[in-house]
């Protein structure tokens, strides 16, 4: 099993993650206080970076994905 931190920009570039931290249990929104209050500025900042580069909006659970399947394709083919 991993841990570690996760990043605010990382949960800030997830579209509407700010909607989801009032439903998480009060330790959890205790932990986001930083992120809740300043979704917005977290969001552009993520998204004008990756707009410089990419020329594509950020899309974290998709780049998730993309790395995983890169690691079960190395794991399959040792």
């Amino acid at each position: 099993m991993a841990t570690g931190r996760i990043s605010v920009y990382f949960l800030a570039a997830i579209p509407k993650f700010n909607r989801v931290i009032p439903k998480l249990d009060p330790l959890s929104q205790d932990e986001l206080h930083i992120l809740k209050d300043r979704f917005d500025m977290y969001n552009t900042d993520v998204n004008e970076a990756h707009m410089r580069f990419k020329s594509l909006k950020a899309n974290p659970l998709k780049l998730c994905d993309e790395v995983l399947e890169k690691i079960k394709q190395k794991c399959r083919s040792r």
